[in-house]
This record gives structure tokens, C-alpha cells and sequence, in this order.
């Protein structure tokens, strides 16, 4: 895939209906103004990922998009209690579909970050492998580059183990069940809010860590 067919993909019906994202290029393109490794976190909820993960990884950056207009105000108070973070992280309310093909450049993106997505319910096959994101995610990862995908549903799991392969290699599978005491104790560090809740409820959860092993 080139830029042009990046820049062309079909979007589904439903966004093309939708509002253009609210959302700055230039105050994006003042703020990556640097040769920082750079990562994007697509659908970050309230913003606990991001923040960690930042703080973890100092010469970093990391672009946080939320499409949720709660969830992204959320984010946004608790992103101002660290002033600190604020060149590492971009907080951008808007779908990851519509944004990032304008966005980005080929192989520009060092990790992507997909923890706990919400799947299409009315397509049970091919959600992932096939779609419009990871198309767009094949495209701007960096030869070499990482996907981090985490979930809870099975079917899910099931569809990214038997599918991505054939887009990445496979770096990584961890299934975790992780009891109520493992977390109170910090034998456990959740990465999200809803990672907190599944784990504590007692489901398994599959992380997927893959790497782009072709350029284009």
C-alpha cells in the first residue's frame, strides 16, 4: 500500500456520515516536531495507558486518541493533573478510521497500542484482520514496529491469533487470570481501567505482541 492508497480507503458507510474530528493538525505537527519514537494508542478511554506509559518511557511520544466524548473529557482532566507529560502526549477526541490516514505518513509509527477494543458485534469473522484500521496500521508501522493488542473475548483472541500472522510476526502470546488479592497486593500492574475490571472479575485476558516484519 502507498500513501495515495492510504490517503483513498473506503471508509464504511457510517463514518463517511459522520463530522470530521475536532482535532488541530498544526498543533499536531507543532508538537511532534522531533525525531522521538512515537507511538499511538487507538481508543484510550479515560487515559490511564497513555499517562503510564509515558511516564515509563520518558523519550517518547504518543498520540492518545478517544472517540467517546465522555471518556475523552475524562482523560483530558486527569491528562492536566501532569503538566509534566504534555509534550509526550496528544490527546485527540476523534475516530482513528477518519484521523489517521490524513494524519500519517508510510511507516512513521515506532507502536500501536489496541488494549481492550469493543468488536463489531454484527460481523463475527474478520473483524480485525481485514478491516480499514489495520490496514492503516500495516501501512504507518515501521518496519520492525509493534502492535500490542490486548482483549477478553475469546472469539476475538481467537480471530487475531488465527488472522495477524499473516500481516506481522508473532513476538509474543500471554494469556492472564489474575485474582482479586494479586491486584490489591500489586502483584499485578493493570494497564487500563478495563483491564482492572476483567481481571478482577476473573476473566482471562490475551495480549498479542506483534511486529511488522515487511517494509512497503
Amino acid at each position: 500500500m502507498n500513501l495515495a492508497e492510504l490517503e483513498s480507503l473506503t471508509l464504511p458507510p457510517h463514518l463517511n456520515r459522520m463530522a470530521p474530528p475536532d482535532f488541530s493538525a498544526l498543533n499536531f505537527t507543532n508538537w511532534r516536531n522531533t525525531s522521538a519514537p512515537f507511538a499511538i494508542e487507538i481508543g484510550c478511554g479515560v487515559g490511564y495507558h497513555p499517562i503510564q506509559w509515558a511516564k515509563q518511557n520518558v523519550n517518547c511520544q504518543i498520540l492518545a486518541i478517544e472517540r467517546t466524548k465522555i471518556k475523552f473529557e475524562k482523560f483530558c482532566r486527569r491528562l492536566s493533573q501532569h503538566a509534566n507529560l504534555e509534550q509526550q502526549i496528544f490527546a485527540a477526541h476523534a475516530d482513528a478510521n477518519r484521523l489517521l490516514p490524513h494524519l500519517l505518513t508510510l511507516n512513521s509509527v515506532d507502536n500501536y497500542f489496541l488494549l481492550y477494543p469493543n468488536p463489531e458485534p454484527k460481523r463475527r469473522n474478520h473483524r480485525i484482520a481485514f478491516s480499514t484500521l489495520t490496514k492503516i496500521v500495516v501501512a504507518t508501522l515501521k518496519p520492525r514496529g509493534r502492535l500490542t493488542i490486548a482483549t477478553n473475548i475469546e472469539n476475538y483472541a481467537n480471530e487475531v491469533r488465527h488472522w495477524l500472522p499473516l500481516k506481522f510476526s508473532l513476538i509474543l502470546e500471554r494469556e492472564t487470570k489474575i485474582i482479586k488479592d494479586d491486584l490489591l497486593c500489586g502483584r499485578h500492574r493493570f494497564r487500563s481501567h478495563f483491564e482492572k475490571k476483567y481481571l478482577d472479575r476473573g476473566d482471562c485476558c490475551y495480549n498479542f505482541e506483534f511486529r511488522k516484519t515487511n517494509p512497503f
